[in-house]
């Protein structure tokens, strides 16, 4: 019975562990986690731990030199709607593969990527925060 027990939790945890798991495992780059709400107001963190035993609500990634294209199609993403903000280019996009929602535009959204210069930040489900 014991082992019984043991088995479902091993399995309950395994569960967990791949949810709590990151978007950005592909990537390398500075990783921010949005804790608590799924706004402008969430608690913006890199704190892996507070992230792991917390509620996140979305994560974002800074990428040097990397093509947004290559982004869309690893998640195999549609681009829903494109537009510029603060010298640059904000594309908003949606993938059955995350998890994440949000409205924007009355359109539904799980990934805003943000170009300027060469350099890309990926939010799931938008980026929340600075550029």
């Amino acid at each position: 019975m014991l082992k019984k027990y043991f088995a479902f939790f091993l399995l309950v945890f395994t569960v967990f562990m791949i949810w709590k798991s990151s978007y950005f495992t592909s990537f390398g780059g500075k990783t921010e986690s949005y804790l608590y709400r799924n706004s402008s107001t969430a608690e913006i963190t890199d704190d892996k731990v507070k992230t792991f035993f917390s509620l996140s609500t979305g994560e974002s990634i800074i990428v040097n030199g990397e093509d947004y294209i290559k982004v869309l199609n690893d998640y195999e993403a549609s681009i829903v709607f494109i537009e510029k903000a603060e010298g640059g280019e904000s594309i908003y996009a949606y993938s059955d593969k995350i998890n994440f929602l949000k409205v924007e535009k009355s359109k539904k959204v799980n990934m805003q990527i943000y170009v300027k210069n060469g350099n890309m930040k990926v939010g799931f489900p938008i980026i929340f925060g600075s550029y």
